[in-house]
Protein backbone atom coordinates (compact mmCIF):
# COMPACT_ATOMS: atom_id res chain seq x y z
CA UNK A 1 0.00 0.00 0.00
CA UNK A 2 1.10 3.64 -1.07
CA UNK A 3 0.91 5.96 2.06
CA UNK A 4 0.86 9.46 0.64
CA UNK A 5 1.77 12.79 2.84
CA UNK A 6 -0.12 15.29 3.01
CA UNK A 7 1.85 17.63 1.21
CA UNK A 8 1.31 15.95 -1.86
CA UNK A 9 -2.26 15.88 -1.68
CA UNK A 10 -4.35 17.57 -4.69
CA UNK A 11 -4.38 21.17 -3.96
CA UNK A 12 -7.03 21.66 -6.42
CA UNK A 13 -9.89 19.14 -4.90
CA UNK A 14 -8.52 20.89 -1.14
CA UNK A 15 -9.09 24.44 -2.23
CA UNK A 16 -12.12 23.65 -3.80
CA UNK A 17 -13.59 21.69 -0.81
CA UNK A 18 -12.23 24.76 1.72
CA UNK A 19 -13.74 27.61 -0.76
CA UNK A 20 -16.96 25.91 -0.23
CA UNK A 21 -16.46 25.60 3.34
CA UNK A 22 -15.40 29.31 3.54
CA UNK A 23 -18.64 30.49 1.75
CA UNK A 24 -20.86 28.92 4.79
CA UNK A 25 -18.79 28.14 7.77
CA UNK A 26 -15.99 30.70 7.82
CA UNK A 27 -15.10 29.67 11.37
CA UNK A 28 -14.48 25.85 10.41
CA UNK A 29 -12.39 27.21 7.47
CA UNK A 30 -10.22 29.29 9.82
CA UNK A 31 -9.93 26.18 11.90
CA UNK A 32 -8.61 24.07 9.65
CA UNK A 33 -6.18 25.99 7.72
CA UNK A 34 -4.69 26.79 11.11
CA UNK A 35 -4.77 22.74 11.85
CA UNK A 36 -1.45 21.09 12.47
CA UNK A 37 -0.76 17.71 10.80
CA UNK A 38 -1.53 14.78 12.95
CA UNK A 39 0.19 11.87 11.89
CA UNK A 40 -2.67 9.64 13.03
CA UNK A 41 -5.04 10.16 9.99
CA UNK A 42 -3.64 10.04 6.47
CA UNK A 43 -4.65 9.27 3.16
CA UNK A 44 -3.98 6.07 1.70
CA UNK A 45 -4.54 4.00 -1.77
CA UNK A 46 -3.51 1.50 -3.85
CA UNK A 47 -1.89 2.52 -7.68
CA UNK A 48 -0.61 6.24 -6.83
CA UNK A 49 -3.87 7.41 -5.81
CA UNK A 50 -5.59 7.71 -2.93
CA UNK A 51 -8.89 6.46 -1.84
CA UNK A 52 -8.65 5.97 1.47
CA UNK A 53 -8.69 7.56 4.89
CA UNK A 54 -7.00 5.46 7.81
CA UNK A 55 -7.06 6.53 11.40
CA UNK A 56 -5.11 5.26 14.19
CA UNK A 57 -7.31 4.93 16.85
CA UNK A 58 -6.64 5.23 20.46
CA UNK A 59 -5.80 1.57 20.95
CA UNK A 60 -3.45 1.51 18.37
CA UNK A 61 -5.87 -0.08 15.61
CA UNK A 62 -6.03 0.48 12.12
CA UNK A 63 -9.17 1.96 10.86
CA UNK A 64 -9.92 2.43 7.47
CA UNK A 65 -12.54 4.82 5.67
CA UNK A 66 -13.38 3.94 1.80
CA UNK A 67 -16.14 4.31 -0.69
CA UNK A 68 -18.55 1.69 -0.08
CA UNK A 69 -20.97 2.66 -2.96
CA UNK A 70 -24.25 3.96 -1.83
CA UNK A 71 -24.75 3.34 1.99
CA UNK A 72 -26.98 0.59 2.93
CA UNK A 73 -28.78 2.63 5.10
CA UNK A 74 -29.83 5.59 2.71
CA UNK A 75 -30.74 3.40 0.55
CA UNK A 76 -32.97 1.61 2.77
CA UNK A 77 -34.19 4.41 3.90
CA UNK A 78 -34.83 6.17 0.88
CA UNK A 79 -36.55 3.13 -0.86
CA UNK A 80 -39.36 3.23 1.82
CA UNK A 81 -39.60 6.59 1.23
CA UNK A 82 -39.37 7.41 4.49
CA UNK A 83 -36.86 10.66 3.90
CA UNK A 84 -39.54 12.31 1.99
CA UNK A 85 -41.22 12.66 5.72
CA UNK A 86 -38.11 13.45 7.31
CA UNK A 87 -37.20 17.08 7.66
CA UNK A 88 -34.15 16.35 9.62
CA UNK A 89 -31.83 13.43 8.89
CA UNK A 90 -28.60 13.82 11.32
CA UNK A 91 -25.64 11.79 9.89
CA UNK A 92 -23.08 11.01 12.70
CA UNK A 93 -19.59 10.17 10.93
CA UNK A 94 -18.13 12.07 7.81
CA UNK A 95 -16.69 8.74 6.60
CA UNK A 96 -15.38 9.35 2.54
CA UNK A 97 -18.44 11.83 2.18
CA UNK A 98 -20.51 9.33 0.19
CA UNK A 99 -22.96 8.84 2.89
CA UNK A 100 -23.89 13.07 2.49
CA UNK A 101 -23.82 13.08 -1.14
CA UNK A 102 -26.34 10.26 -1.24
CA UNK A 103 -28.33 11.46 1.70
CA UNK A 104 -28.44 14.96 -0.51
CA UNK A 105 -29.73 13.31 -3.23
CA UNK A 106 -32.32 11.38 -1.28
CA UNK A 107 -33.82 14.10 1.08
CA UNK A 108 -36.47 16.58 -0.36
CA UNK A 109 -35.75 19.97 -1.24
CA UNK A 110 -36.49 21.44 2.46
CA UNK A 111 -35.17 18.90 3.90
CA UNK A 112 -32.08 20.07 6.72
CA UNK A 113 -28.85 17.47 6.64
CA UNK A 114 -26.73 17.73 10.02
CA UNK A 115 -23.06 15.87 9.24
CA UNK A 116 -21.42 15.70 12.65
CA UNK A 117 -17.86 14.74 12.52
CA UNK A 118 -15.72 14.68 15.51
CA UNK A 119 -12.30 14.59 14.48
CA UNK A 120 -11.07 18.02 12.35
CA UNK A 121 -7.48 15.88 10.99
CA UNK A 122 -10.33 13.51 9.86
CA UNK A 123 -12.40 16.04 7.90
CA UNK A 124 -9.89 17.77 6.77
CA UNK A 125 -8.09 14.88 5.05
CA UNK A 126 -11.25 14.02 3.15
CA UNK A 127 -11.10 17.85 1.47
CA UNK A 128 -7.53 16.56 0.55
CA UNK A 129 -8.54 13.56 -0.97
CA UNK A 130 -11.85 13.96 -2.41
CA UNK A 131 -13.95 16.03 -3.79
CA UNK A 132 -17.07 16.96 -1.55
CA UNK A 133 -17.71 20.79 -2.84
CA UNK A 134 -20.89 19.96 -3.90
CA UNK A 135 -22.34 18.40 -1.01
CA UNK A 136 -20.68 21.57 0.95
CA UNK A 137 -22.20 24.06 -1.16
CA UNK A 138 -25.66 22.48 -1.04
CA UNK A 139 -28.06 25.03 0.92
CA UNK A 140 -29.82 21.80 3.12
CA UNK A 141 -26.25 20.49 4.28
CA UNK A 142 -24.81 22.02 7.69
CA UNK A 143 -21.30 20.68 8.68
CA UNK A 144 -20.24 20.50 12.66
CA UNK A 145 -16.77 19.34 12.75
CA UNK A 146 -14.83 18.46 16.10
CA UNK A 147 -17.13 20.93 18.57
CA UNK A 148 -18.74 20.23 22.05
CA UNK A 149 -21.54 17.68 21.44
CA UNK A 150 -24.23 20.46 22.92
CA UNK A 151 -22.83 22.76 20.45
CA UNK A 152 -23.18 20.15 17.54
CA UNK A 153 -26.51 19.52 18.04
CA UNK A 154 -28.94 22.33 20.28
CA UNK A 155 -26.83 25.43 18.82
CA UNK A 156 -27.23 24.24 15.14
CA UNK A 157 -30.71 23.68 15.42
CA UNK A 158 -31.81 26.68 17.22
CA UNK A 159 -29.92 28.52 14.46
CA UNK A 160 -31.98 27.02 11.38
CA UNK A 161 -35.26 26.45 13.42
CA UNK A 162 -35.46 28.52 16.11
CA UNK A 163 -38.09 26.50 18.56
CA UNK A 164 -37.66 23.13 17.33
CA UNK A 165 -40.74 20.79 16.85
CA UNK A 166 -39.41 17.93 14.65
CA UNK A 167 -39.40 14.75 17.09
CA UNK A 168 -39.79 12.10 14.43
CA UNK A 169 -35.74 13.13 12.38
CA UNK A 170 -33.88 10.39 11.39
CA UNK A 171 -30.03 9.65 12.66
CA UNK A 172 -27.64 7.86 10.33
CA UNK A 173 -24.09 6.46 11.98
CA UNK A 174 -21.41 5.53 10.39
CA UNK A 175 -20.07 2.57 12.21
CA UNK A 176 -16.30 3.32 11.79
CA UNK A 177 -16.74 6.78 12.67
CA UNK A 178 -18.22 5.56 16.13
CA UNK A 179 -15.97 3.02 16.86
CA UNK A 180 -12.80 6.03 16.46
CA UNK A 181 -14.48 8.13 19.32
CA UNK A 182 -17.58 6.47 21.12
CA UNK A 183 -17.47 8.42 23.87
CA UNK A 184 -18.06 11.72 21.66
CA UNK A 185 -20.71 9.95 19.67
CA UNK A 186 -22.54 8.64 22.76
CA UNK A 187 -22.91 11.97 24.35
CA UNK A 188 -24.23 13.11 21.22
CA UNK A 189 -27.00 9.94 21.10
CA UNK A 190 -27.79 11.79 24.61
CA UNK A 191 -28.23 14.95 23.51
CA UNK A 192 -30.43 13.90 20.74
CA UNK A 193 -32.71 12.23 23.38
CA UNK A 194 -33.31 15.11 24.64
CA UNK A 195 -33.63 16.92 21.95
CA UNK A 196 -36.83 14.60 20.87
CA UNK A 197 -38.15 15.46 23.86
CA UNK A 198 -37.61 19.25 23.57
CA UNK A 199 -39.56 18.86 20.53
CA UNK A 200 -42.62 16.91 21.64
CA UNK A 201 -42.76 19.06 24.72
CA UNK A 202 -43.10 21.93 22.03
CA UNK A 203 -45.23 20.49 20.55
CA UNK A 204 -47.67 19.95 23.00
CA UNK A 205 -46.81 23.98 24.51
CA UNK A 206 -47.92 25.00 20.86
CA UNK A 207 -50.71 23.02 20.30
CA UNK A 208 -52.23 24.02 23.96
CA UNK A 209 -51.89 27.24 24.20
CA UNK A 210 -51.76 28.46 20.57
CA UNK A 211 -55.29 29.88 21.27
CA UNK A 212 -54.37 31.77 24.63
CA UNK A 213 -51.54 32.88 22.79
CA UNK A 214 -53.59 34.26 20.06
CA UNK A 215 -56.15 35.55 22.17
CA UNK A 216 -53.18 37.69 24.61
CA UNK A 217 -52.09 39.24 20.99
CA UNK A 218 -55.36 40.49 19.80
CA UNK A 219 -56.16 41.21 23.26
CA UNK A 220 -52.84 43.47 23.63
CA UNK A 221 -53.21 45.67 20.27
CA UNK A 222 -54.56 48.06 21.55
CA UNK A 223 -51.80 48.86 23.93
CA UNK A 224 -48.97 47.82 21.05
CA UNK A 225 -50.20 50.47 19.02
CA UNK A 226 -50.18 53.36 21.35
CA UNK A 227 -47.24 52.48 23.16
CA UNK A 228 -43.62 54.01 21.64
CA UNK A 229 -41.62 51.54 19.17
CA UNK A 230 -38.20 51.02 20.34
CA UNK A 231 -36.18 52.35 17.24
CA UNK A 232 -35.07 55.13 19.31
CA UNK A 233 -33.24 52.66 21.40
CA UNK A 234 -31.10 51.87 18.77
CA UNK A 235 -27.63 52.14 19.10
CA UNK A 236 -28.20 53.76 22.72
CA UNK A 237 -26.68 50.92 25.09
CA UNK A 238 -23.49 50.07 22.99
CA UNK A 239 -21.39 47.81 25.16
CA UNK A 240 -23.45 47.13 27.70
CA UNK A 241 -24.58 43.82 27.64
CA UNK A 242 -28.17 42.50 28.23
CA UNK A 243 -30.00 39.34 29.35
CA UNK A 244 -33.95 38.83 28.15
CA UNK A 245 -35.84 36.39 29.87
CA UNK A 246 -39.17 34.98 29.02
CA UNK A 247 -41.42 32.01 30.11
CA UNK A 248 -41.65 29.90 27.22
CA UNK A 249 -41.52 26.29 25.28
CA UNK A 250 -37.60 27.51 24.63
CA UNK A 251 -36.41 28.68 27.61
CA UNK A 252 -35.70 24.98 29.70
CA UNK A 253 -33.03 24.66 26.81
CA UNK A 254 -31.53 28.00 26.35
CA UNK A 255 -31.05 29.07 29.82
CA UNK A 256 -27.88 26.85 29.22
CA UNK A 257 -26.23 29.73 27.56
CA UNK A 258 -26.77 32.15 30.87
CA UNK A 259 -23.83 30.70 32.22
CA UNK A 260 -21.70 31.79 29.69
CA UNK A 261 -22.62 35.20 30.94
CA UNK A 262 -21.73 35.01 34.20
CA UNK A 263 -18.89 37.29 35.70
Amino acid sequence: MNIHDASIHDTSVYDKNLAAVKAREPELARRLESLEENPRVRLSGNGGGHDEIEVVAEDGKTVRFKKQGTADNVRKLYEKKLFGFSEVIILLGAGVGETLAETLKSAGPTGFVLLIESSLSHFKKLMEGFDISKSLSDPRAVISVEEKPVDAVMSRMEREFGIFTRPNFHVIKNPLSVSCDEDYYRRIDDILSSLKAIAELNLKSISGLSKKWHDNIFSNLPHILKSPGIKPLFGKMKGLPAVIVAAGPSLDKNCRWLKRAEK
